[in-house]
């Protein structure tokens, strides 16, 4: 099958699956099947068993899938089933912020306490606030640009519900999940997707990235590519990773990987967004999806709030709060996480590199764009090929290393221990038989944030040899005492497991998979309640540069079990906090009073830093608290790109000056004085509007024409303040066809 018809007759889909497990599924659906509504088929979907034994086995699950496409007025008024209704009704929960119909949603068994409800808000908050405004046009008179896509069925217990916004041209569809209850009701669950799911990646390729903050080495998954000619072959495709740390503002890479490479792509696309330059974003995608994008981006601008959106879009993009955590490389595709601090999980973008030229360019979301990047790629087509006209000679290939494999070229391995859809194994006629003291383990109230460890006992009551297969996921990992066992042989599957960070009730699930024909595959539950121990406040500390130390820094932190303890260090990055203590004394609660060191907060200006204070509490051994340093007199932007600047042509910008330290109720107010360049370039300041603490300047700017052969121009902007006080505002102007790197 050609990827023409791939794309014609055929659709990738891609499910996060929330029944109790969060796992990645690939399935390949065809035309009969959208056509005809909601219809059932089973898939078998590979598993990892844990990351850092990348190990796969088959599973089957149930997919149905359902087609709208319509306006979510509509989709509204023709409520059609219960779910529908349910859906409606935690989307308007969600656009009134109405905590109270939420938590029905969250906790539909559950007579919410008060906590319950601070911790809904907050989640809420994290989750309506971000987009923009996006939430309140699903119940407005603009909401003709909202649309429900699909409605896909996962299980028996689960349904996900995606649906995309037109005027969002760059990013994916969002995506929420309900979950059908035994008693009829249907459960919105808000933490399991918007908490321990690190990575949500919406796209027709992938999604569902179970990304840990604790693994600190990049990781490989695949992705099943099933078989079109039915030779019983299953086709891998594998993904490989590396891990960042990276400011999407001033981070440096060495350039020596092809991940960094698409890392700072991505960084000098988010420079041009900074500078309001999102026509000069569009030379970034691929030529179908640059088409998308600008339809998008001109609807968008028809919009009458179209400039306030875009305000609050482009100083996202330079807030060098946000952080590039992990570049996926499945060559051609690239896919780059990106944390922000706004948001609960990771965002994403789609980074393509052509075939014929060897140039990166992003795709936004579509399918052709990577199908014919990935069957250009003449390794993968030839293994595809000989999977899918049954000449596949690689078999029983180790999954992830196949024979011959190079460095950042997606390899494909064939399997032929395939699993029948069904769950049925093949093997001798006298199987084994697996059988479970328990299935389900109670271990009470446990610290948050917290490893523990389980253990399930287990025995072999049939005739022949048992072998087990493990999945694990969501913080569980489980490894049984071996992969084999004989007749009537006793066995114990340990689990460890860490704990929500969260307090509240859990539970976490482990599957087994074994060669009993009567239970092939079972589910093992942990449940208990995590709570804890110890409390801090504040989860912040902000200091002024000039800041001395006040009540406003005090750090209290508290045993809530009555468990003495002492605080044996503290230590800051940087060395930008310090405090006194005394590691002898040993108490319930203690007050510290942190000290900003004004030398180095002088030399930084602004910036983050952690301060981590070391506990010998038996289940705390350190706390972390972000420490952000503020300037006295603060300028948003902080600096300003220009791209493709012609000669004489005037530039036209608005700066935000934000004073933390006096405030405009001083006498006299916050008065601008004159505003100047360092090199020359003529700066007028057109207009001056005052908000609170905020001085909003709009300026015009008349570069010096660049010289020489560099066809760029460095200035600075320079404000001056009645008060004397300055702000220095650094500006870059780019010539056309002028080669944009950043510095290392």
């Amino acid at each position: 099958m050609s990827a023409r018809t791939i794309h014609k007759f055929g659709q990738w889909y891609i499910a996060g699956i929330s029944c109790r497990l969060l796992c990645l599924a690939v399935i390949l659906l065809g035309e009969e099947l959208l056509a005809s509504g909601l219809e059932a088929r089973s898939y078998a979907v590979p598993f990892f068993v844990d990351l850092r034994d990348p190990v796969c086995t088959s599973l089957a699950i149930r997919l149905q899938v359902k087609e709208y496409n319509e306006p979510f007025v509509q989709f509204r008024a023709n409520r059609r089933e219960p779910e529908e209704v349910a859906f409606v009704e935690m989307l308007e929960a969600l656009h009134k912020e109405d905590v109270d119909r939420a938590t029905r949603f969250i906790m539909p068994d559950k007579e919410p306490n008060e906590s319950d409800r601070q911790e809904i808000a907050k989640e809420m908050k994290g989750l309506i606030r971000p987009p923009h405004g996006l939430m309140r046009d699903l119940s407005g008179k603009d909401i003709g640009s909202v649309f429900v896509y699909e409605q896909l069925r996962i299980g028996k217990d689960t349904r996900v519900f995606t649906f995309g916004v037109t005027r969002q041209p760059a990013g994916p569809p969002m995506f929420f999940g309900l979950r059908c209850l035994p008693n009829g009701r249907y459960q919105w669950p808000l933490f399991e997707i918007v908490g321990p799911l690190e990575g949500i990646v919406i796209d027709t390729l992938v999604t569902g990235c179970l990304y840990s903050e604790r693994i600190n080495k990049p990781f490989t998954y695949q992705v099943l590519i099933p078989s079109t000619a039915g030779t019983g072959g299953e086709v891998y495709l594998q993904f490989n990773g590396v891990r960042y740390d990276l400011g999407i503002v001033s981070g440096t890479l060495d350039g020596t990987r092809p991940e960094d490479e698409a890392a700072r792509f991505y960084q000098e696309m988010s420079l041009l967004a900074a500078a309001d330059s999102l026509e000069a974003v569009a030379d970034l995608y691929t030529p179908r999806s640059r088409q998308t994008y600008l339809r998008e981006l001109a609807e968008h601008n028809r919009s009458p709030d179209a400039a306030a959106w875009w305000a609050g879009v482009v100083s996202g993009f330079s807030d060098p709060e946000r952080r590039i955590r992990f570049v996926m490389n499945a060559d051609p595709l690239y896919v780059v996480f990106i944390k922000n601090p706004l948001w609960a999980g990771l965002q994403q973008e789609y980074i393509i590199r052509d075939p014929n030229t060897g140039k990166l360019a992003f795709t936004n979301l579509n399918r052709q764009d990577i199908l014919d990047s990935l069957l250009h790629e003449k390794k993968v087509k030839a293994a595809l090929e000989a999977v899918v006209l049954g000449r596949a000679d690689t078999i029983s290939t180790p999954v992830g290393r196949s024979a011959g494999s190079e460095p950042n070229v997606p390899q494909l391995a064939v399997r032929t221990d395939r699993h029948e859809q069904t769950g049925s194994f093949t093997g001798p006629a006298e199987a084994g038989r697996l059988i479970f003291e328990k299935t389900q383990l109670d271990i009470g109230m446990v610290p948050v944030d917290t490893v523990r460890h389980v253990e399930f006992r287990f025995f072999n009551a049939g005739k022949g040899i048992l072998r087990l297969g493990v999945f694990a996921c969501c913080g569980v990992s489980a490894k049984p005492s071996k992969q084999e066992f004989g007749a009537n042989e006793d066995g114990t599957l340990v689990v460890e497991l860490r704990t929500p960070s969260n307090p509240g009730s859990f539970e976490k699930g482990v599957f087994v998979s074994a060669n009993d024909p009567a239970n092939p595959k079972m589910e093992l539950t942990i449940v208990g309640k995590a709570v804890e121990t110890i409390a801090w406040s504040p989860n912040l500390l902000e200091f002024i540069t000039t800041d001395k130390p006040s009540a406003q820094h005090e750090i209290t932190i508290k045993s809530l079990d009555g468990t003495q303890f002492a605080v044996r260090g503290i230590e800051c990055s940087d060395d930008l906090v310090a405090a006194e203590f005394d590691p002898e004394v040993r108490s319930t609660e203690f007050t510290i009073r942190p000290k900003l060191n004004l030398a180095k907060a002088s030399t930084l200006g602004s910036g983050r830093a952690a301060l981590r204070i070391h506990l010998d509490h038996r289940d705390y051994n350190e706390i972390e608290i972000p420490v952000r340093l503020i300037p006295p007199l603060e300028a948003v932007p902080s600096q300003i790109f220009v791209f493709d600047w012609q000669p004489n042509q005037i530039i036209s910008r608005v700066v935000r000056l934000k004073d933390h330290q006096q405030g405009l109720t001083e006498v006299g107010g916050l008065q601008v004085q004159a505003v100047s360049t360092s090199k020359g370039s003529k700066a007028n300041l057109i207009s001056v509007r005052q908000e609170d603490n905020t001085l909003e300047l709009y300026l015009q700017i008349d570069p010096v024409e660049a010289r020489g052969d560099a066809g760029m121009l460095s200035d600075e902007l320079i404000v001056k303040l009645t008060d004397g006080r300055r702000v220095h505002i650094p500006v870059h102007v780019f010539r056309p066809g002028t080669k944009f790197k950043l510095e290392r």
